[in-house]
């Protein structure tokens, strides 16, 4: 909650980077989640350490906030849950298969030579 605070306090206090947010947010979550850095070093030149994750979350609350109609506020928290836990999932089969068959190359004597 900290980070929201610190994102909202900059955003009310600058209009260059309420200039900015507005501009990513129109652009789309996806454009807001890749200049999160920007946000995140300019809190911390003012003080404020946050990790990237903490930032990007503040900036997605805050766009479903103050700027629900634009792409950024779209961003569905629970769908992106949804979406890591398959790519997870594909993951983890993907490594598991190649475990194995390293596995089956070691047992033929195959393996590193």
């Amino acid at each position: 909650m900290r980070a929201t605070a610190a994102v909202a306090e900059l955003l009310k206090a600058s209009p260059e980077w309420r200039h900015f947010y507005r501009q990513c947010c129109e652009t789309g979550a996806l454009r807001l989640r890749s200049q999160t850095w920007q946000f995140r070093n300019e809190l911390r030149g003012r003080g404020e350490w946050f990790e990237l994750s903490e930032v990007e979350d503040a900036l997605l609350t805050i766009a479903r906030k103050v700027l629900p109609g634009t792409p950024a506020a779209q961003w569905d928290p629970e769908w992106a849950r949804e979406l890591m836990r398959d790519a997870r999932a594909r993951l983890a089969a993907e490594h598991e298969a190649r475990a194995e068959a390293l596995c089956a190359e070691q047992d033929r004597g195959e393996g590193h030579r």
